[in-house]
This record gives C-alpha cells, structure tokens and sequence, in this order.
C-alpha cells in the first residue's frame, strides 16, 4: 500500500476519534514499513504533508568522474582527494560538479550507480595475483612455506617435527611429526 492511501485512511478514521494504536499496526503491516514509521507518516499527514516529498539526490557523478574513478582503479578516496586537488586549482568543474562531496556520500553514490548497473572499467587489475608470472607467484609460495595441494587449496607443510608421533596416529595429514595444515 502506498503512503497517501495509508495516510489518508489513517487521517479519516483519526477525524473520527476512534484511531487506535492497531489500526496503526495493520496500516504498517499492509504498508510492509515499521509502526514507527506510519506514526511519522501520520504525523506529517496532520501538518498537510500526505504525499511523500520526493527525495533529493542532490550528488551524483558524471562520466568524467566515473572515468577518474576508473584511472584510480576504483579506490573512492583517491577520487575525492583528486577532486579536492582539482578544487585547489579551480578546475572542478571540467567534471560537471560545483563542489566535493563527503567521502561517505562518494560511497554511497557509487554503490547505488554499481546497484543500478553501470560498470567500472578498472584500468589497473586490483588483485596481488592478477599479472604476476607463474615463477613468481610460485616463489613467493615457497618464501610463505606454501605449496599447491595437487589442484587444492594452498597448504602449509612445516619441517618435520622432533616430537615421536604414537602409534596408529599416522594418517594423511601427519607426515614424519608434521602438520599438514590448509591454508584458507
């Protein structure tokens, strides 16, 4: 149900003097929204406001920022620090923005146009894996103590250990004292 419908009922049966605190707890269960906030609702209904004032997404970013954010790999603080810089040097508005936002309204704007569909090209991969040659990656395994588990996941094999293992608890995972441990 739409907020003007609930409002409106809500208003009439009040106008009447028979609004009861269920008759809130239906409309907001119709409403699918917290009793709370059909008592706000009609709360603004009495000062006049039955409709909902239409919210202002006063940011937003343009395809020039959306590519800067892109050059920047997608990291949002230094979008606002390259903003703040261009700010400095009066050249904002070559973006289409009048001034920067705070950093939590960057995320929330780009969160939503990332919800809505539009697509960050990154132009640099993010991941530490990503463009490493095999022999390197492999390497830095070896310097972790780390190796392939045979098309598994990575696992850790530790020297072997001076500790006697006892008897009948040799199994896969123990070999010569050691731990084979799987490294998440």
């Amino acid at each position: 149900m739409a907020r003007g419908v609930v409002v409106r009922r809500l208003l009439a049966v009040d106008g009447e003097g028979t609004l009861s605190a269920l008759h809130v707890r239906i409309a907001a269960e119709l409403a699918g929204v917290s009793e709370r906030t059909v008592w706000r609702w009609l709360a603004d209904g009495r000062r006049g406001h039955v409709e909902a004032r239409p919210r202002q997404d006063g940011f937003s970013l343009s395809d020039a920022l959306w590519e800067v954010l892109a050059q920047a790999g997608g990291n949002v603080a230094e979008l606002r620090r390259r903003m703040l810089r261009a700010q400095e040097e009066g050249a904002l508005e070559r973006w289409g923005v009048q001034c920067v936002p705070s950093l939590p309204t960057l995320h929330r704007v780009i969160k939503r146009d990332l919800r809505a569909g539009r697509v960050l090209e990154v132009a640099r991969p993010a991941g530490a894996r990503v463009g490493l040659e095999p022999s390197r990656y492999g390497r830095a395994l070896a310097d972790l103590g780390l190796m392939d588990g045979a098309g598994g996941p990575l696992v850790v094999d530790g020297p072997p250990a001076d500790v006697p293992v006892p008897e009948g608890a040799a199994d896969a995972g123990v070999r010569g004292g050691g731990v084979r441990l799987y490294v998440p």
